[in-house]
């Protein structure tokens, strides 16, 4: 496991730089796909290790009480709370993030961001009930790992796709996330939370998830039907 995680380091450090301009990352990806098909799960640590070195999304274990206060603000204050003194305006930063984006989020090839989103989420709950590892260590530190992965991929992804409409665009639906591909119902909320603000009242412009106005009406004839606004160009999904 440590040499693996040197060679992920190692990896994640040349995709990074400058020299290596061409390397190959769809084909990374794939892999980790295709292995998380498999069940097979350690190989995570390479696309915690990208994620890390080129668009600087830490998951941080240990944090201290004013990094827990500040993970309640706003994204600003979150990411100047885990961000290690690595600023967002860095060229080479953005360079790299941007890179790392067009490789999951490609705009004609098909996107390989989702489905690794969704493997990654499968595979969280099954990494304990299908674990043969003789040690409950071992399989404890899988699924750590495993969790702290999801949780830097949605970072990133919140981070890559600005708008929230268009985050909400790939995502599917929370009823499919639970019923079509049996995530847990907290995976499936953390997935899905960042759209959960573009819920507006169908008879207002107000938001209404979460509940911003505490003096929204509470009658359910003014309160109406809560849709999906993805913008003025788009038809809201009800």
């Amino acid at each position: 496991m440590i040499t693996f995680l040197k060679f992920a380091v190692a990896v994640a450090i040349i995709c990074r730089c400058k020299k290596y301009p061409s390397m190959e990352l769809r084909g990374l990806f794939q892999y980790l796909v295709n292995q998380l098909k498999k069940g097979n799960g350690i190989e995570l640590v390479l696309l915690q290790e990208l994620i890390q070195q080129m668009a600087n999304v830490q998951y941080t274990e240990n944090m201290t009480e004013e990094q827990l206060d500040a993970m309640a603000g706003s994204d600003i204050l979150r990411y100047q709370a885990t961000s290690f003194g690595i600023t967002r305006n860095n060229k080479a930063l953005i360079k790299s993030t941007n890179r790392l984006r067009d490789s999951l989020l490609p705009k004609e090839d098909p996107k390989i961001a989702i489905p690794l989103l969704l493997l990654i989420a499968q595979h969280r709950s099954v990494v304990v009930i299908n674990a043969d590892a003789p040690y409950i260590k071992m399989v404890s530190e899988e699924f750590d790992r495993c969790h702290g992965t999801l949780l830097q991929f949605v970072d990133f992804l919140c981070i890559a796709v600005t708008l929230a409409t268009a985050y909400a665009q790939l995502i599917p639906p929370l009823n499919d996330l639970v019923h079509l591909y049996h995530l847990d119902p907290e995976v499936a909320f953390l997935i899905y939370r960042p759209v959960m603000r573009l819920f507006k009242c169908q008879s207002s412009s107000d938001v209404f998830w979460p509940l911003d106005n505490i003096e929204a009406p509470k009658d359910s004839e003014s309160s109406g039907k809560l849709v999906l606004d993805l913008g003025p160009s788009r038809k809201p999904i009800t």
